[in-house]
């Protein structure tokens, strides 16, 4: 898809309340997980990540960990817009002036951000947005209000600052300064497919591969669930580099006495999916959850499912 399609999937989107491709998400402002609570316990350190992409704070998180190549798939096109925009944003704003325009709780959850994606702000970060994605985004904010862009382009699933600043390393203040001065050096790849046929598409291996929580979403996506959902995995596992690792579901509020109930999604099933994926290296971690960092209570956490190579 090319920067003009991509302006008219996003006007779409803008004008149209109802109106949203299938084949497409909205994108995601900030991650919804706890990507500092697991990932800092592995080494990224000159390793090569696969990840999704939508908020790209796991892009940024990697890079912070000196990962040494990093490469995003997403069904959205807009992903790699939106990559530029926070990246633009780095290297033009300050530590307040980065939260005060992406953040849209940075109060209270009870009072939203006026000035999210402010046109004054962006103005300045304008300057630093690179080739296409300068076009798009100047294109977009010359045709209308950066707040009905903000609200209509992105999922309402947001956390307030104070949790964002935790679970991202590069959104503290310490982190943000520290990513400002290596974000020069970050260029990932993309890739526009989603998880059933990205496998068909890559050409080379890699040390981790991250799918967030695409998993709560395989009854939707495969005719036989689980079977499809692990013969897809297998495939995409063939891209992992010996030792390598597969985040292949991160599940919320999920503790070792959690009791499931028989309409959550599938994935959250543990009995059923160990049982599908019983002859392969398959394991589980817990770490606090987003509900524990909101509390501040360890007893809350969350899950992160493994495939280890």
């Amino acid at each position: 898809m090319n920067v003009d399609e991509r302006l008219n999937y996003a006007k779409k989107i803008i004008t149209n309340y109802f109106y949203l491709d299938k084949a497409f998400s909205k994108l995601y402002p900030f991650t919804t997980e706890n990507l500092n609570g697991y990932m800092s316990k592995y080494d990224f350190n000159d390793k090569s990540v696969l990840t999704v992409g939508s908020s790209c704070d796991q892009i940024f998180n990697a890079h912070m960990m000196n990962a040494k190549k990093i490469v995003c798939f997403d069904t959205n096109p807009l992903s790699k817009d939106y990559f530029h925009l926070k990246k633009a944003a780095f290297k033009a704003l300050e530590y307040d002036e980065f939260i005060n325009f992406f953040c849209y709780f940075n109060k209270s959850y009870f009072e939203h951000n006026i000035h999210v994606f402010d046109r004054t702000t962006f103005k300045r970060i304008s300057s630093f947005l690179e080739d296409e994605s300068y076009y798009f985004w100047t294109t977009l904010f010359n045709n209308y209000d950066g707040f009905k862009i903000r609200k209509k382009l992105f999922v309402n699933d947001e956390e307030h600052i104070k949790v964002i600043s935790k679970i991202n390393s590069f959104m503290s203040e310490e982190g943000y300064y520290k990513m400002k001065e290596l974000v020069d050096s970050l260029n990932p790849s993309f890739i526009v497919s989603d998880l059933r046929n990205v496998h068909n598409i890559l050409d080379e291996k890699f040390d981790y591969i991250m799918l967030s929580n695409i998993a709560c979403f395989i009854q939707s996506m495969y005719k036989y669930p689980l079977s499809d959902f692990r013969d897809n995995i297998i495939k995409l596992s063939d891209f992992l580099n010996k030792d390598g690792i597969l985040f292949l579901a991160y599940l919320y509020d999920m503790r070792e006495n959690t009791v499931i109930k028989y309409n959550w999604d599938l994935i959250y099933h543990l009995d059923i999916v160990f049982e599908f994926f019983k002859n392969y290296n398959f394991s589980k971690e817990y770490f606090i959850g987003i509900k524990g960092l909101i509390h501040d209570d360890k007893k809350f956490t969350d899950m992160i499912l493994t495939l280890k190579k």
